[in-house]
């Protein structure tokens, strides 16, 4: 009975036991996937040479029966594989896949570790994208066994692409609640229908298509915003692969419930309930993070009908902005679909789709900021600072995104100059009342703040030289502000905007003495060795344009500089020295003439060090 007991307690599996072989197995598929495949997201992944280079090698050991045998029995053992490593290691992760589902299926779920169904999925995404039904014209080599194999005309790679997705769909049904589990599904259900091949696959599928019912009657359990992004954006990539007459139907009968279901929440008088509803307000969140995940996935032929069908709801955003903007989650979810659609579309819309696009937007801005002023605008679930910044930092994406219709569209007539410049200057004006130093110590958003700014005055100079007087000083302040406290990226886009708006400035005498200000601090940063020569030349740029253009302006700037010296000999230097940058006659600010003030004011800056107290 002792020895029984003894040999009882030998082979015991434990819980430990378990978790050490879980532990293993993870890293093992972890290691796999990074040894013979390249990572897609950041674009095409292809085959890894020096796999492509082993397989050329094995060319004569391969069996395609073996192959056949392992599809055949769907449970094959991966020594058919010995001798051919890489094959070995691609089945040997369908096989871990079918035992997986296999034990799923007879409910032992409870005991499996979610850990290694989503490493072997996220996996299974990276090896799939570099080797289920590679395009040949990419590579100057690519072995036989694959094509045969995992090509576009084989059978293996269809019956792949049917099993791959039967495997998405348990890790959805089976790991209900596990958002790592269900992103890394929904990571490699986009990775299959990124392949026009492998989406028309997808579509015929009857699994794909259940899963699309499941999707528009709201059985379908997506447990994060990564999830239903991912989700929304793999339904619109496969579409895209789809003839064009054939994306309304498609749109209606995958996005058409939730369209028209979020349409009737965000419409009055039903959205004034959001805010005490906290089941309506998920749905509507819910809804907004599937949308957002169809514009990341919009490619130039959708994206006028998927415009189309997205204004109603981008109106409804207003609305709901309005009535629950004190929703830090809200406020953050409206916005980063405002910007992630108008950095999709903007350069793909017709004139009438951007004006649309302009007006909503416009609306937006204007909603936000008559609405931050409200008391306890931002939830008690983040701090103010926080919610302020991430609120601010997405309107200031989503201006920078409108004005790329101008910087990029060569082609645009006159008339869209007017209408975008109108949205982004009024836009901004809305918002610097409500940056201040706080705000600004966060380096994302003080970057993306001053980016802006100076990308406006160097487009738009004529238009901001003109702004109403409190617009002017408000962007002149900011820039003064932001040459006194910031780095250097900071201090060259303060440089670029100001030599931009020097031109514009000689009917606006006000606007000219604050430019002024600007030059004289830039001076004496230079004087006192407090500015980097690595912005020697953009500094010269701004200077010289100043003083073609504001002459008179400049003179009263030495005269302050000068004034401001007690030794006589100080002042002597300086009157000098500056007076000397000054061009004998009235000149156009031209590159040459640039080039050769920029070697003259290197030399002053050189010079003149030391000499400001």
């Amino acid at each position: 009975r002792e020895r029984e007991r003894e040999r009882h307690q030998k082979y015991k599996i434990t819980s430990s036991h378990l978790h050490q072989l879980f532990e293993d197995i993870h890293w093992l598929v972890l290691l796999v996937g990074y040894t013979i495949s390249d990572s897609w997201t950041e674009g095409t992944a292809s085959i890894p040479s020096h796999v492509t280079d082993y397989l050329a090698r094995l060319e004569d050991s391969f069996s395609v029966e073996a192959i056949q045998r392992f599809i055949s029995e769907e449970l094959g053992q991966c020594n058919e594989f010995k001798g051919n490593h890489v094959h070995g290691a691609i089945f040997g992760l369908l096989e871990l896949a079918v035992i997986y589902q296999d034990l799923l299926s007879k409910g032992a779920c409870h005991f499996l570790s979610p850990q290694i169904y989503s490493s072997l999925m996220w996996v299974l995404a990276r090896v799939s994208a570099s080797y289920l039904m590679p395009k040949e014209h990419r590579y100057a080599y690519i072995p036989s066994s694959i094509l045969l194999i995992l090509g576009e005309e084989s059978l293996v790679g269809r019956w792949l692409v049917e099993f791959l997705l039967e495997k998405v769909i348990s890790g959805l049904v089976f790991f209900v609640g596990e958002s790592t589990v269900a992103s890394d599904c929904l990571t490699l259900l986009q990775c299959l229908s990124r392949n026009s091949k492998i989406s028309t696959i997808l579509l015929q599928n009857n699994n794909f298509k259940k899963l699309l019912e499941q999707f528009t009657s709201g059985a379908l359990n997506l447990p994060s915003t990564e999830c239903r992004r991912l989700f929304g954006g793999s339904l619109i990539t496969a579409m895209s692969h789809l003839p064009c007459s054939d994306h309304p139907d498609f749109l209606e009968k995958a996005f058409g419930r939730v369209r028209e279901m979020t349409i009737r929440q965000l419409s009055e008088p039903t959205v004034r309930e959001v805010s005490s509803s906290p089941h309506t307000t998920n749905q509507i969140l819910a809804a907004l993070d599937t949308f957002h995940g169809v514009t990341t996935g919009l490619v130039t032929k959708v994206v006028e009908s998927v415009f189309d069908m997205l204004v109603p709801i981008l109106e409804g955003c207003v609305e709901l902005m309005r009535y629950a903007q004190d929703q830090a989650p809200i406020t953050r979810t409206v916005l980063e679909l405002f910007c992630c659609i108008s950095d999709s579309v903007i350069l793909h819309i017709d004139k009438n789709q951007t004006h649309k696009l302009y007006d909503i937007c416009y609306k937006l801005l204007k909603c936000y900021s008559e609405n931050s002023h409200r008391p306890g605008i931002i939830s008690l679930e983040v701090g103010v600072e926080d919610a302020k910044y991430d609120s601010m930092l997405l309107c200031l994406r989503l201006l920078s995104h409108l004005c790329s219709k101008d910087f990029l569209n060569f082609d645009m007539p006159d008339e869209y100059d007017d209408s975008t410049s109108k949205i982004v200057l009024i836009g901004l004006d809305k918002l610097v009342s409500h940056i201040d130093l706080d705000l600004l110590k966060f380096p994302k958003l003080s970057n993306e703040f001053f980016k802006l700014i100076t990308f406006i005055c160097e487009v738009y100079a004529e238009k901001v030289s003109n702004f109403p007087e409190t617009g002017v000083d408000q962007i002149l302040n900011m820039l003064q502000v932001g040459l006194n406290n910031y780095n250097e990226d900071i201090t060259f886009y303060i440089f670029n905007a100001v030599s931009a708006l020097s031109v514009y400035s000689t009917n606006n005498l006000i606007f000219r003495k604050k430019l002024g200000q600007i030059i004289k601090h830039t001076i004496k940063l230079i004087s006192q060795q407090e500015l980097s020569a690595e912005l020697y030349d953009p500094a010269a740029d701004m200077v010289f344009s100043f003083i073609c253009k504001c002459r008179e302006e400049y003179v009263s700037v030495v005269n302050e500089i000068v004034s401001e010296q007690s030794d006589p000999t100080v002042r002597e230097c300086l009157r000098t020295a500056l007076s000397a940058l000054m061009p004998n006659t009235n000149t156009e600010v031209t590159r040459k003439d640039k080039s050769q003030f920029s070697k003259i004011f290197e030399n002053f800056a050189i010079n003149v060090y030391g000499v400001c107290r």
